[in-house]
């Protein structure tokens, strides 16, 4: 053979090798399905509730048995919720932005069978139809999820948060609704890691103030009830908490408000203590003013006692003057009477003195 021969039966047995086991696949494939999926049997435990425009978490059940793929209008990928053991399943349908009149098809499938087809259509929005629950008790299931949930309220000056540890099986975002809510897109919790979420409710009534119009705010209150909606296992469990009575944020307020108070109390207790040392000092002027009087009256009293020992003195000159006058003993004729008489008896001395001698 020619060489251009040669290369173009290598070309041809090739092609031949490589599109026959395609084409054995593919007989293989269609010789697997043995006719449809049972229509009677995938009736058996079906429950579709209606979905609304408004409709975020939607549960239902199936025949477990099945597999479940769900085409949702506005979702590029088709939906595959996990079916549990009695036919429950639970998905979120959030990013979907379904329209009244859109249809939603349900597609259970067996191995080797052709599936069968289920459609409902999306109903108007309805208050209380975010979450869709089934009739199917699920209590046991959401009893597992409650278990393995816990949630913390962690201390901060400055924001309202709760952090989430929770099952390793979540089938889509973790929601929040503050009390007489429901969920949005706003209330999904932030995925930190494998089972950790946390959620900001608010930044303190200081710092919103600072920011946004506080008027406008419905600011989280203590005691406040909170609904966590998990979903997993096939089921959406609804996990209750509430707001800690005693978060540092609270007690701030009440640091500040009793330092209100105590400012207010002080300044109180200032005035008191400036009337106290007014009164005081009023009370000392008052007792300098009779301690005056006091002196006063002592020096009055001296004078008097003064004018008393004047007085005394007065009439005892007067006594006197009285007792000279009278003549009594002391009188100065008295007096001179007996100096007359010591001064006879000295010279009289004297000269008995000087006889003595010539004697």
């Amino acid at each position: 053979m020619h060489f251009k021969q040669k290369v173009g039966f290598l070309l041809v047995i090739g092609t031949l090798l490589l599109v026959s086991p395609l084409g054995a696949m593919k007989v293989v494939a269609i010789a697997d399905f043995d006719g449809s999926v049972d229509n009677e049997e995938v009736e058996e435990n079906l429950e579709l509730p209606d979905i609304h425009e408004n409709t975020i978490i939607y549960n239902g059940t199936i025949n477990p048995k099945f597999m479940l793929g769900v085409e949702v209008p506005g979702l590029e990928n088709v939906v595959h919720p996990y079916v549990n053991e009695d036919g429950q399943f639970s998905m979120e349908i959030l990013m979907a932005d379904l329209e009244a009149g859109d249809e939603i098809l349900f597609r259970f499938g067996e191995d080797g069978k052709e599936p069968q087809e289920r459609t409902i259509e999306v109903q108007p929005a309805e208050e209380g139809k975010e979450v869709i629950e089934s009739r199917a008790d699920t209590s046991s299931v959401e009893e597992v999820i409650e278990e393995g949930t816990s949630v913390d309220w962690p201390d901060s000056n400055d924001s309202i948060r709760f952090d989430l540890s929770t099952i390793g099986d979540v089938d889509g975002q973790i929601y929040y609704a503050r009390e007489g809510k429901t969920i949005n897109e706003n209330t999904q919790m932030e995925h930190m890691d494998s089972t950790s979420y946390t959620a900001l409710l608010a930044p303190s009534e200081e710092v919103y103030e600072e920011q946004m119009d506080a008027d406008a705010f419905d600011y989280p209150q203590p005691g406040e009830k909170v609904n966590i909606y998990i979903t997993a296992l096939g089921v959406t469990a609804v996990i209750e908490t509430e707001v800690p009575e005693d978060l540092n944020v609270w007690n701030e307020d009440d640091d500040q408000e009793n330092g209100t108070e105590s400012d207010e109390d002080q300044n109180e207790s200032d005035n008191d203590d400036s009337s106290e040392d007014t009164e005081n000092n009023g009370a000392a002027e008052n007792n300098d003013s009779n301690d005056s009087g006091t002196d006063e009256e002592t020096e009055n009293t001296d004078y008097n006692d003064n004018a008393d020992e004047t007085t005394d003195g007065e009439e005892t000159e007067s006594a006197v003057s009285d007792s000279n006058t009278n003549g009594g003993f002391m009188s100065p004729i008295g007096w001179t009477v007996i100096g007359i008489v010591i001064l006879a008896l000295v010279i009289g001395g004297i000269i008995w003195g000087k006889k003595r001698r010539n004697v």
